[in-house]
């Protein structure tokens, strides 16, 4: 049944249709109805009462004037329907070619700084067997390439997520790549022996394969050992004096050789004497079949051996070590004994350590135990599971002095420990990590590893080593605790710790961390996550440096704390506690919320292009051109920053003569070659307005540009300094803003993106001045004004801190110098410059860049600032 049109009005047949979200931009006649769907009656309805009437009208022409209305209303809004579309069309193909082009640009940098990270990763791990660098390439490319098509790219990759990604991968296929290669090795081996070599083991009767197994091992026509499957006794140790060039493989999980009940005694050794080389065990179990009262006997225990590889092999139930490799006095040799070049790749430990030392006693056994002087062993994609009374992978010294003599062998180095799992077994009475490599254990390489729960620190490493890319779940102590000089703990996942805090050290809590060092001198710690799911968990610091009774400050020092995180409110103390300490050796400092802020920035890289040149984990102290008339001489300018500071400069400027000048100066090309000299961008100074009071008054935009290119060509400079440039607020400025906006992109143009265009504010811009620039003075002023202002005002606070300079005259003392850049450190700025000179707030020598040198020791604090290495007051004073 049709509806009642009769209150139908002019007003709402006028109101525009939408199409597609898009507002019409015509009108029809306001008495027509209009858009889908319209129906005849409605027309009717609308043209009746608008038709005079002077003479009968027949149906006939009533249905013709009905069709003519209802066709030209159609047409029209079909028409404006097409022209609408058609607008639509041609915006979405528009933002889909700006989409697609910031994407492959995007893609472009994400793949080249994939590609440089893979490059560096794979350089810098030791050498490993099977694994072929150029295949490691390709396929971590690969994966890694993978990755970032499964996880799109949104607002850019943080070079911390890259380091993750491919580290993760670079682990996970080393693993791959050496156990291919070693069963291929093995198979291969197999293959090319006879089979006069190749030896089946079975008992003559019953299960003891024990004394089958021994033959086969000490016959010399025998190269191959097979182990059928089934569960095999051993009531005896197997004895590998004799393995040497020899391989035994079993089927698998299949195969199982289980320990007589009260053996006692290791399931496989070599003794020391023998010197055991190039020997493989691939493919079957040992339970050692450890139970209450026994003795704690390992899995494997090789002794001044070399060249063992264990693929796929398991050691389950013992009282002692799954494996052990070790050392022993010799004859020829007293000391530095070990066992070295060994692998161990998917390899599996379940339940280790059995027997339950007391406290004083120390460890059972380790799942994996390396200890004494054993080298470059490798231990690659095995799973530890509840080893009780030890290490799930550790390694262990004798060298210290409770070893005398013949019993002092030595420490592991250059251990690799990787993509491994291990998880260790509820112990309240004693607690080891799962992974622990400590001093004077060294360059071990501790990479991708998941260690989920620990009664003790998670990771406990030495000297010189690398901690990066493992996952710590939880741990009763610290997340990783590093007890060496020069060690990098990089890139980890660190989550609940503390937890021994409300179990046994509840009356008496510890201030536990997510990364510990111990006297630390030269160590690295970058890119860290701290994180909490437990309720349990207590870390005071992310970061904590402990000295021990009786060590020296002055020995301490010279590391970087750079780039590590933590979930909100989950450190309960100091973010970083006694770092710095060492005069004398300063550490280099970044800060949790600068972390953060230089995350976000990297991930708008395009806003730094201009920029980058500045190493954005450091602070600047603003050059001075007050050498603008330097001979060949060295001035004492020159040595005062360019001398013992030079790391602190950002850049140089000259200024030949408030300008370019109108030909090339000698003088000033033999200045830039000095700051050349020092890896530093040059910039020349170009005078921007004719007269600057009462208000400014710009300079032609053509004469500005001119004395741009001068600069270019005579000096080569890389940007130019902007001087007496406007700030935007007084109204007499507003236009010039889109001059100087047009000059900095005439300036891009001409000479790349990469041309830097620093100006001279003196204070705060109004925003859209920030698009003229890439680097502004945005305060130029005294040390009391500097302390009462605002000087990072809102609009400031998302752009890169390498954005800005201060410029702080008239310091008067030490005190007001430390506000000063504590005030800076907060205030998103990057580059300062503090002098005790005197301000008048004019033109002149003491109220910009060309101010005279500071006094010597507050060039010493504002450079010791820019390092993240200010001394604190407490325990050093600069003006003393």
């Amino acid at each position: 049944m049709s509806k009642d049109y009769s209150d139908i009005n002019t007003q709402q047949l006028g109101t525009a249709p939408v199409y597609g979200g898009y507002p019409s931009r015509f009108e029809v006649k306001p008495d027509l109805p209009k858009g889908a769907g319209v129906k005849v009656e409605e027309v009717v309805k609308a043209i009746l009462p608008r038709i005079p009437a002077p003479k009968p009208i027949t149906q006939e022409q009533i249905n013709q004037i009905t069709s003519d209305a209802v066709s030209r209303a159609t047409s029209a809004a079909n028409s404006q329907l097409t022209s609408e579309l058609t607008y639509v069309n041609r915006n979405v193909d528009s933002k889909v070619r700006q989409v697609r082009e910031e994407a492959e640009a995007l893609i472009t940098d994400v793949k080249a700084s994939v590609n440089k990270e893979i490059k560096t990763q794979i350089d810098a791990i030791p050498k490993v067997d099977g694994v072929s660098p150029e295949k490691l390439n390709q396929t971590v490319t690969k994966t890694v390439t993978d990755y970032f098509k499964a996880n799109p790219i949104k607002s850019g990759v943080t070079q911390a997520e890259v380091q993750n990604v491919v580290a993760a991968t670079v682990g996970n296929e080393i693993g791959k790549q050496v156990s291919a290669e070693v069963t291929r090795q093995i198979n291969n081996g197999i293959a090319a022996t006879g089979d006069a070599m190749v030896k089946r083991v079975v008992p003559q009767a019953g299960v003891d394969i024990t004394t089958e197994l021994q033959k086969a091992i000490d016959d010399k026509t025998i190269r191959v050992i097979e182990l059928p499957a089934g569960e095999w006794e051993l009531s005896n140790s197997v004895n590998l004096n004799n393995m040497g060039g020899k391989v035994i493989k079993g089927q698998g999980e299949a195969t199982i050789l289980k320990m007589k009940q009260g053996t006692n005694k290791p399931g496989f050794m070599s003794y020391s004497y023998a010197n055991l080389s190039n020997a493989t065990f691939s493919d079957f179990q040992v339970d050692m079949n450890w139970s209450q009262g026994d003795s704690n006997v390992s899995g494997f225990q090789m002794t001044n051996a070399s060249f063992i590889t264990w693929n796929n092999v398991g050691v389950r139930n013992s009282g002692g070590n799954g494996f052990v490799l070790q050392g022993y006095v010799t004859k020829d040799k007293a000391t530095g004994n070990g066992t070295s070049d060994c692998r161990l790749i998917q390899c599996t430990v379940h339940r280790a350590g059995l027997v339950q030392n007391p406290v004083e006693k120390g460890a059972s056994g380790f799942g994996i135990l390396i200890k004494d002087e054993s080298l470059r062993n490798q231990v690659i994609n095995c799973v530890v599971r509840e080893v009780s009374c030890g290490m799930g992978i550790g390694g262990t010294d004798s060298i210290n002095d409770k070893f005398t003599g013949t019993a002092r062998q030595g420490a592991p180095k250059d251990t690799l420990v990787s993509g491994n799992l291990v998880v260790m077994a509820d112990n309240h009475d004693i607690a080891y990590e799962p992974c622990g490599f400590t001093e004077p254990c060294a360059r071990t390489n501790v990479i991708g590893n998941i260690l989920p729960v620990s009664k003790d620190n998670g990771i406990s490493i030495g000297r010189q080593s690398v901690v990066a890319n493992n996952v710590i779940g939880e741990t009763w102590n610290h997340g990783v605790a590093c007890s060496g000089p020069g060690t990098k703990i990089s890139n980890n996942e660190i989550w609940n710790v503390g937890i021994e805090n409300s179990t046994r050290l509840k009356d008496s809590p510890v201030a536990w961390a997510a990364v510990a060092l111990e006297d630390p001198v030269g160590c690295i710690v970058i890119g860290n996550t701290y994180s909490q799911d437990k309720s349990e968990a207590s870390c005071d610091h992310m970061i904590k440096v402990v000295v021990k009774k009786g060590t020296p400050i002055s020995t301490i020092g010279g590391n970087q704390f750079t780039g590590n995180t933590a979930q909100a409110g989950t450190i309960k103390k100091q973010f970083m506690f006694n770092v710095n300490i060492n005069p004398l050796m300063p550490d280099v400092v970044v800060s949790e919320s600068e972390t953060e802020n230089l995350k976000k920035l990297v991930s708008e890289q395009k806003i730094l292009d201009p920029l980058r040149w500045v190493d954005p984990t450091k602070r600047f102290v603003a050059p001075i051109t007050s050498w603008r008339t330097l001979t060949s001489a060295p001035s004492a300018d020159w040595a005062s920053f360019f001398g013992k500071a030079s790391d602190t400069i950002p850049f140089g400027l000259i200024n030949p003569n408030n300008g370019p000048g109108t030909s090339r100066d000698t003088n000033q090309v033999n200045i830039v070659k000095k700051i050349r000299s020092f890896n530093k961008p040059v910039f020349g100074f170009v005078q921007t307005m004719t007269t600057i009071t009462p208000e400014k008054q710009m300079r032609p935009k053509a004469d500005i540009i001119a004395d741009c290119k001068k600069y270019v060509e005579y000096y080569g400079v890389d940007g130019v300094y902007f001087d007496n440039f406007i700030t935007g607020w007084p109204q007499n400025e507003r236009p010039m803003v889109d001059v100087f906006q047009s000059i900095y992109n005439e300036l891009k143009t001409a000479f790349g993106k990469g041309f830097t265009i620093v100006v001279n504010s003196a204070s705060q811009t109004i925003e859209s001045v920030l698009k003229a620039c890439d680097i502004v003075v945005s305060f130029n002023g005294t040390a009391t004004a500097y302390l009462a202002a605002n000087v990072a005002p809102d609009h400031y606070k998302s752009q890169s801190p390498n954005r800005f300079i201060h410029i702080i005259h008239g310091v008067e003392n030490e005190e007001q110098g430390r506000k000063v850049l504590s005030k800076a450190e907060s205030s998103n700025v990057a580059t300062v410059l503090l002098s005790n000179q005197p301000y008048s707030g004019g033109a002149g020598l003491n109220n910009n860049l060309s101010s005279p040198l500071p006094v010597s020791w507050m060039v010493d604090m504002q450079a010791d600032w820019s390092r993240r290495a200010l001394y604190p007051v407490k325990i050093f004073s600069y003006s003393a």
